[in-house]
């Protein structure tokens, strides 16, 4: 289960786990307790959002030069018709 807004511990230097994605503390490089480290299926859902918010950021961007391109676009035309 994700514990999101929780703030988690390595149990030997005691600083926060920045990526639980990970068996080991980023800072003392010990193996952690596998109770503090995400499951295989929250790493998979974490994944999965993460590309789904990255489709989404792309899919945003192509929609924004797609409009950018078609309003440069129009404007030559107008200037090449007047």
């Amino acid at each position: 289960m994700l514990m999101s807004g929780m703030k988690v511990k390595c149990p030997y230097c005691q600083r926060a786990l920045v990526n639980r994605m990970v068996d080991r503390c980023l800072y003392c490089e010990r193996v952690l307790p596998e109770e503090l480290c995400l499951s295989e299926e929250d790493k998979r859902r974490l994944r999965l959002a993460s590309r789904r918010e990255l489709e989404e950021k792309h899919q945003a961007r192509r929609r924004r030069d797609a409009e950018e391109i078609d309003a440069l676009i129009e404007g030559r035309w107008r200037l090449e018709a007047d």
